[in-house]
């Protein structure tokens, strides 16, 4: 009876151990698959721009480069006919995913073509700031210029189209945009990133007349992220440590009357002084450019429910550099 009963559990073992071996033969021979680089179908990215434009299986990550140049890299797991991707532990994204081809893959029902892996984008991916708001950026500004800033070997850079370069590099980066006037631009801002980069890649954008921005703080997935909006408006005296050479910048600073109250930044605890503003009067809000970015970030989302704000980044009087 022992005997019958320990062949039984050895049969079982051994189905199971059978079944193990087959699915992960089929997962091997499923990611052996898709297992490369693959660019999106042209065509396929003008109809549906939020989706990747390449992407990147290796055994242990998926890298993503979306329509905005931003780089993820992620891990995944494929299942029969889908692939699901782990932006975080509490955001996953499921996408069809079949192989057609040993050249074509359809991913999230568009066509992919495989590529060299010589040709997938080898700039530094990097981490955003990481910030959680209020308002989701779901479609693409395709209109707009797109700045990715970020700390990299302890210095601030910029990605310009797939270039990493210095900040000063803005300038001819946006006199080099459709040859036509830029009114707002698209920043990327790293962890790391202090305020005092964002300040100097404002002077430069001022030189170009820009006045708006869409500061992009945080993702989810691949095709949504948090953001903010600013003004960009950063001191004469403080731009002129950034940008010495060259003419002077093309904003315009609004003169102050009478009416206007002046609140000054320093620290964290001054953004208290935000809460008591009276909404019916006019002020000035000058922001101390050696604050945290975080700090910042929470001062704008405070400034822009309120209708009648000018804020400035400067050095204020006993602050040094």
């Amino acid at each position: 009876m022992k005997k019958n009963r320990s062949k039984k559990q050895l049969k079982i073992a051994l189905y199971i151990l059978l079944f193990i071996t087959l699915l992960s033969s089929c997962k091997q021979k499923e990611f052996r698959g898709v297992e490369g680089s693959w660019f999106i179908s042209l065509d396929e990215q003008m109809n549906e721009p939020r989706l990747p434009g390449r992407l990147k299986f290796t055994s242990d990550s998926l890298c993503i480069v979306d329509a905005y140049s931003f780089k993820h890299k992620t891990s995944f797991f494929i299942e029969n006919d889908s692939v699901e991707i782990y932006f975080s532990d509490t955001y996953r994204s499921k996408k069809m995913l079949v192989v057609m081809s040993d050249s074509l893959l359809m991913f999230a029902n568009k066509k992919y073509f495989r590529t060299a892996l010589e040709y997938f984008p080898n700039f530094k991916d990097y981490e955003l700031i990481g910030v959680k708001t209020e308002q989701v950026l779901q479609n693409p500004y395709e209109d707009l210029p797109v700045i990715h800033l970020m700390q990299l070997d302890n210095k601030p850079q910029v990605k310009l189209n797939d270039q990493i370069t210095d900040l000063n590099r803005i300038l001819s980066f946006l006199s080099c945009f459709d040859c036509e006037p830029i009114n707002s631009v698209i920043f990327y801002i790293g962890k790391g990133v202090k305020l005092e980069a964002l300040a100097e890649a404002y002077s430069w954008c001022q030189r170009m007349g820009v006045e708006k921005a869409i500061l992009v703080i945080g993702n989810i997935g691949f095709d949504k992220f948090y953001y903010e909006k600013d003004y960009i408006n950063v001191d004469d005296l403080l731009s002129a440590e950034f940008t010495p050479e060259g003419p002077p910048p093309l904003h315009f600073s609004v003169p102050i009357n009478n009416e206007q109250i002046i609140i000054e930044i320093r620290n964290t605890e001054d953004i208290q002084k935000l809460d008591l503003m009276d909404p019916s009067k006019y002020y000035l809000v000058t922001i101390d450019v050696q604050i945290s970015m975080i700090d910042y970030l929470d001062i704008i989302n405070k400034l822009n429910s309120k209708p009648f704000v000018i804020r400035e980044i400067k050095r204020l009087a006993g602050t040094s550099k």
